[in-house]
């Protein structure tokens, strides 16, 4: 297979569209040919949910637990990470889902069995301090459900 037919699955973690606070993985399937057998790993290799209220680690760690098959062009958006702080003091009152620093890897193969792989590290403190996020975004004024439009986060 010449190596602008393989496939290429390119993982990033990018500002969330759940707002400020919340990070998004995304696997991306950028190559020409189907990605085979592709799998996630992290390191820490494993972590607990923060509290009851954690809504996504279980299911984050579901999904990186299993090997799936992704086509050219695909792409899996993932909520990884979200957390709030306090306004004043900057501490964090609310924490779901992955650690701020890590390491993801992903692994895949392909038509052939032959064997990729592609990681990426990074600290979310650092990264979150310099990416720009909006705030408030736009505002609907009129409308029957304009309430629940509206609703901030």
């Amino acid at each position: 297979m010449r190596d602008d037919a393989r496939p290429f699955v390119v993982v990033d973690v990018v500002p969330s569209l759940h707002g400020p606070g919340a990070w998004d993985l995304t696997l991306h399937s950028t190559g020409r040919s189907m990605a085979h057998k592709v799998g996630v790993s992290t390191e820490p290799a494993a972590w607990e949910p923060y509290d009851d209220e954690d809504h996504i680690t279980e299911h984050l760690t579901a999904y990186l637990g299993r090997k799936r098959d992704l086509p050219p062009g695909a792409r899996h958006r993932l909520m990884w990470r979200y957390e709030r702080r306090k306004e004043k003091t900057g501490e964090l009152s609310a924490v779901a889902g992955a650690p701020a620093i890590a390491i993801v890897t992903v692994t895949y193969q392909d038509d052939k069995g032959k064997c990729y792989d592609s990681s990426l590290s990074f600290d979310l403190d650092v990264l979150g301090a310099i990416t720009p996020v909006p705030f408030e975004g736009q505002r609907m004024t009129s409308g029957s459900d304009q309430e629940l439009k509206n609703i901030d986060r």
